[in-house]
């Protein structure tokens, strides 16, 4: 009896302990479910954090969407509300409203996003993430040029056009566009009176103001009224207006330390790398990417340690990857790649180098080998017998010029007259002779890759740059002699050595057909930097000796009367590489540079 009693009560124990712990874990359920799931507690107090942020913003939107309002009422203004205007009420707002008819209000560190209607309601529209099809974005659009640099076209999408943006605009609103635009931001409307002897009255216009020096001029009225016809048609007037206001007011795209503004920028690539291109919209949204699909194709080498003198030269002989014997002076590096370390297809050296890399950052030369026979006294091109310089007189030497336009095969020389084309003019002999001595030396001279630069008032060979111009023939020869080291001393380039790489070209190389011809290069007005042309204006490595500028040299034209100012020779551009064209030494026009040459110091 007793045994039975004790097996109810484990019995009724076990049954209560069963119960208990159903009852916890239906008890623990219910917390779980209070607690986790889109209905718990947290998840109720996370919606209403998030609640209470969208309506701090949509007051946001409301106070600056009321303050625009109003000023816009007070000016007698009733049209709707523009995205441009309210954009102006949310400064420091850290919100950035574009389009119209909704506006579109994102809000940077949330992301959520607001339609504004014209009526004023306001309607969330999710976040940025959920519209990224309307984000803006950066675009690019590589361009490959005939030299190893990239024409990196940048395109900012997704942004309101300046053109629509200007449009959109009241008259008096674009009538201050056009304002600061012109004159500065601190420039503002005023009106003048004067009198009008036509009419024999007084008459009041609108003029431009100098906010601070108080000055008066005219305004560009047929700008201005061009503007406010081509809101309604932008087809007509001038077309370059609104590329102006989109360099205004259009985004700010980056690359390093260069800035451009517009919609679409381009940049100059010229060796491989990651490069980071950034850009802000005039609504402060900013946005970035990178670029990095440089063509391999393109890439030059170079020896990475600077050449140093061998004994009794300003040079190290070295050997090119085509077995030839190149005197490479001291400081430069010179090409390791086949595209810029073969003699016979044109030899490069550069004054700098990325050494960890190789690649050319600095100032670039071409070789042109030219042979001195000691026993007869000869000087000439490599590879072919005709002379480059011979005695004129004593120790004095002179240019030997061929014509081009008689024989497009280089064998028939100008004769040394005082009618024809000759070098050196009495002024630049002692030049011409040191220049001819380290030829006889060296084994040939260094002609610059690509047409004049400059930078800090010193001459420079480099890729992409603006093209050096000057006002006269001297001021260019004097630029083209600024460039010196230890090593060498640059000038203009003479009409000899111009010619000399021209019976090069024809002896070696793969661009012999293009030495006497005018289907190459970049002619005509349209000028660009140095070595960006698109077309095959490239002979043995030298660039734009066909097309885009007329080069001075140092080669003259003997005056045929004496009231004719001195004149020299122009090479290159419409005339192709082997044209003469005599110009006045004063007589500077559009279009004319010059290109230097070096030469190791004897």
């Amino acid at each position: 009896m007793i045994k039975n009693e004790k097996n109810q009560i484990k019995g009724i124990t076990l049954i209560a302990l069963v119960i208990t712990i159903i009852v916890l874990l239906i008890l623990a359920g219910i917390s779980i479910s209070m607690l986790a799931g889109d209905n718990s507690l947290l998840q109720k107090a996370v919606d209403a954090k998030i609640e209470t942020e969208k309506g701090k913003e949509k007051e946001i939107i409301s106070l600056a969407y009321s303050s625009a309002v109003t000023k816009k009422v007070s000016s007698g203004d009733s049209s709707a509300i523009k995205g441009s205007e309210l954009n102006r009420e949310l400064n420091n707002s850290e919100a950035i409203a574009k389009k119209d008819s909704p506006i579109l209000v994102t809000f940077i560190s949330s992301k959520r996003q607001y339609k504004v209607y014209s009526n004023g309601i306001i309607e969330y529209a999710g976040t940025k993430d959920d519209n990224d099809d309307d984000s803006v974005k950066l675009s690019f659009n590589p361009i490959q040029t005939e030299s190893r640099a990239i024409i990196l076209q940048v395109s900012v999408n997704g942004v309101e056009s300046v053109e629509n943006w200007l449009k959109s605009l009241s008259e008096d609103e674009l009538k201050e566009v056009f304002l600061k635009s012109w004159y500065g931001e601190d420039a503002q409307w005023s009106e003048v009176t004067y009198w009008n002897e036509a009419t024999q009255s007084e008459e009041v216009y609108t003029d431009v103001r100098d906010y601070y020096s108080k000055n008066y001029s005219d305004i560009c009225t047929d700008e201005y009224e061009m503007m406010l016809t081509q809101r309604e048609d932008w087809e007509t007037g001038k077309p370059a207006t609104v590329a102006y206001y989109d360099r205004v007011y259009g985004p700010e795209i980056e690359l390093g330390e260069e800035k451009i503004k517009g919609t679409v920028a381009e940049f100059i690539i010229t060796n491989p790398g990651n490069y980071n291109i950034s850009a802000t919209t005039k609504d402060g949204e900013y946005i970035e990417d990178t670029w990095n699909a440089y063509p391999e194709t393109k890439i030059e080498t170079y020896s990475t340690t600077k050449v140093t003198a061998e004994t009794g030269k300003n040079s190290k002989t070295v050997t090119s990857i085509d077995n030839k014997t190149v005197e490479v002076p001291a400081g430069f590096y010179y090409g390791t790649s086949d595209n810029v370390g073969k003699v016979s297809t044109g030899f490069v050296i550069t004054d700098s180098v990325d050494e960890n890399t190789g690649y050319s950052n600095g100032n670039e030369f071409v070789w042109i080998p030219v042979n001195y026979n000691s026993s007869t006294g000869d000087i000439t091109v490599a590879g072919t017998t005709k002379k480059m310089a011979e005695i004129s007189s004593g120790t004095d030497y002179r240019g030997v010029l061929y014509n081009w336009n008689l024989d497009a095969t280089g064998n028939t020389t100008i004769p040394y007259d005082s009618t024809e084309y000759r070098e050196p003019q009495d002024r630049l002999q002692s030049d011409y002779n040191s220049m001819i001595e380290s030829v006889k030396k060296y084994g040939g001279f260094y002609v610059a890759r690509y047409e004049m630069g400059a930078n800090n008032n010193i001459m420079i060979s480099k890729l992409g740059v603006e093209t050096y111009k000057a006002n006269t023939w001297y001021e260019l020869k004097t630029m083209a002699s600024t460039y010196s080291t230890d090593s060498v001393q640059s000038s203009m380039i003479c009409g000899s050595q111009w010619d000399a790489i021209l019976n090069y070209a024809l002896a070696s190389g793969d661009d012999s057909g293009k030495v006497n011809s005018v289907d190459y290069g970049n002619s005509g007005y349209d000028y660009l930097r140095t070595g960006l042309t698109l077309t095959s204006d490239k002979i043995n490595n030298i660039f734009d000796l066909s097309g885009n500028y007329s080069e001075f040299t140092s080669e003259e034209k003997p005056k045929p009367n004496s009231w004719y100012e001195q004149q020299y020779t122009l090479r290159g551009n419409n005339c192709n590489p082997c044209g003469r064209l005599p110009s006045g030494e004063n007589i500077m026009t559009i279009g004319k540079c010059t290109r230097a040459s070096i030469y190791i110091k004897p």
